[in-house]
């Protein structure tokens, strides 16, 4: 086991053992002394000082008067399951709800042609997240600054009507994917955010995602305290119509303020039917969370794909801005080609999130990790 400090990039290998000595002795402080340690005393002081001679105006008043806000998940129906999602200033779980919605008006004609590769499906999946992340873009934010249209959102009769709205053989004009109102770079590269499912032999279950947002965050480690401050900043809308670093528009609804919260693409979900928790699942990977979730989740209760299989599946992801879908390397050319002939505008990428997920089977729970990235289930 060797430290960090002082190793090139380069003299890291596949296997070696990394530890991170300052950051231990910071999670030892909040073992003992809790949320208050983090939030007032030393580290504290050692984030603000970093923050602040980084051209930052965070205080220790900031950090004391911080506090986490519960929320009561959004939920939605699809299948007979109830899908708990996470609610805003995330809006993974909006999207979610609305390409469920969508999908639900189509499972028919999908469970008597089984094929979550087909060109036909797939364009419906882009279709649906187009709606999901114009109405992202259009209206959502912090709950606590902005009112929100969830009723309107979450409605099934409007995801019904958006559902009719679907071209089979083409896409619609740009400005007709969800809910019109008055009023491209390529996306970075996330590699800030994990995701970890959970679920205990008592059946009790968690979905937690957690991120700095881009790589190392802000590039800055607090002092000795070992960690690594975040960039979420750039989830604000800076200025209405300019793209942030993932190429994601937003609204007045999400520029920022002091003690508001920005939007994000965090999609946990968790499944619950007849046996209680029937699935978990999340991902990372900036807007392409939720394209990620959205497919490893349809993979399972619509194809009944194991975890692995749904998991390691090729994906898709389309955010409305850019106009662009894009597609794994895994995915076959022929579809690919169908894809474009429907108008879909198609540009491939090294990967669509990186996901994963437990799974209730009839022999107990099935679980897995993104080949993508690396990593295996464990059980204790």
């Amino acid at each position: 086991m060797f430290d960090l400090r002082g190793r090139a990039a380069g003299d890291i290998r596949a296997g070696d053992r990394l530890s991170r000595p300052r950051l231990a002795k910071t999670l030892e402080k909040l073992r003992t002394g809790g949320a208050e340690a983090f939030y007032k005393g030393d580290i504290a002081w050692a984030i603000t000082a970093a923050a602040t001679a980084a051209g930052s105006r965070l205080t220790l008043d900031d950090l004391a008067r911080y506090r986490p806000v519960q929320r009561a998940p959004l939920e939605a129906k699809f299948l007979g399951r109830r899908i708990l999602l996470m609610p805003p200033p995330s809006a993974g779980g909006v999207i979610l709800a609305q390409a469920l919605g969508i999908v639900s008006n189509h499972v028919a004609a999908w469970r008597r042609a089984p094929d979550p590769l087909s060109p036909d499906y797939l364009h419906l999946l882009a279709e649906a997240l187009k709606h999901g992340f114009a109405d992202r873009a259009r209206f959502l934010g912090d709950p606590a600054f902005a009112a929100l249209p969830m009723q309107h959102l979450l409605d099934p009769a409007y995801h019904r009507e958006l559902s009719l709205r679907l071209l089979p053989d083409r896409v619609l004009a740009h400005d007709a994917y969800g809910t019109p109102s008055p009023r491209p770079p390529l996306p970075a590269r996330d590699g800030g955010t994990a995701h970890v499912s959970v679920v205990d032999q008592a059946g009790n279950a968690v979905a937690l995602t957690t991120t700095v947002n881009l790589e190392f965050g802000a590039g800055i480690v607090a002092g000795e305290t070992g960690v690594v401050l975040n960039d979420t900043l750039d989830d604000f809308t800076a200025w209405p119509g300019r793209p942030d670093l993932f190429a994601l528009s937003g609204g007045e609804a999400n520029q920022p303020a002091g003690g508001k919260r920005p939007l994000s693409s965090m999609s946990p979900t968790i499944v619950l039917g007849e046996r209680g928790v029937e699935m978990v699942a999340g991902a990372a990977g900036g807007p392409r969370i939720v394209s990620a979730t959205l497919q490893v989740v349809l993979d399972v209760l619509l194809f009944d794909r194991d975890a692995q299989q749904a998991v390691a599946a090729p994906r898709i992801h389309h955010q409305w801005e850019p106009d662009v879908l894009y597609h794994e390397p895994g995915l076959p050319a022929a579809t690919v080609g169908a894809l474009a002939k429907k108008g879909q505008r198609t540009e491939m990428r090294a990967d669509v999130g990186k996901a994963n997920a437990i799974v209730r089977s009839r022999s107990g729970l099935d679980a897995a990790a993104d080949p993508r990235v690396g990593g295996m289930p464990a059980g204790y």
